[in-house]
């Protein structure tokens, strides 16, 4: 039988062959394609990017799905028949732990927006005055890097406060290239 990892730590990875962690392969794959646009964009083929809507909106999603899994199986909020969204769940966990109130406020705001993009790419069809498209319209790879920047926020916050605080960041498994002239770098 599988194993589906689900405390928060990337530490435990993947232990055995039958080891899934579902939140942090949803991470990799986010990687996986962030970094493919970032080295397009050293090649000097930046607005050949910003035009690529489905890589950017496929990242988005895998970052969404990303935190999705991660906040809803280190929830301790269960109703018992259904897990809250994901915009619940943050909340509900950004309140309940000893977190600064501005840092709250910005990850809340953060995440609102993640979560805006990603309800409208998961409800493209049902689009009344095109608003979805519009949405969709706004990423940018400038936006995708705030985006990705404030998973890897939660991620870390998320480990710290279920690992009894582990120093470890989520970026020390996953590794996102950063952008190019960008002041907001991954690894510093």
């Amino acid at each position: 039988m599988n194993y589906y990892c689900i405390a928060g730590s990337p530490s435990i990875e993947f232990q055995c062959e039958n080891d899934i962690n579902l939140q942090l392969y949803f991470l990799q794959k986010a990687a996986e394609d962030w970094n493919d646009i970032v080295n397009s964009i050293n090649r000097g083929q930046r607005a050949e990017v910003n035009n690529r809507k489905e890589k950017l909106v496929f990242i988005l999603c895998c970052l969404a799905i990303s935190l999705s899994q991660l906040l809803g199986q280190n929830s301790p909020f269960h109703n018992g028949a259904r897990i809250d969204t994901p915009r619940q769940l943050l909340n509900k966990f950004i309140t309940e732990h000893d977190i600064d109130e501005r840092e709250r406020d910005n990850i809340a705001e953060q995440c609102m927006r993640i979560f805006d993009y990603y309800d409208a790419a998961r409800h493209f069809g049902l689009n009344k005055g095109n608003e979805k498209h519009i949405l969709i319209d706004q990423l940018t790879i400038e936006g995708l890097n705030q985006f990705l920047h404030m998973t890897i926020k939660v991620w870390n916050l998320v480990i710290s406060l279920m690992d009894n605080g582990k120093e470890i960041s989520v970026a020390d498994v996953v590794y996102f290239a950063d952008l190019p002239d960008s002041n907001n770098k991954i690894f510093t």
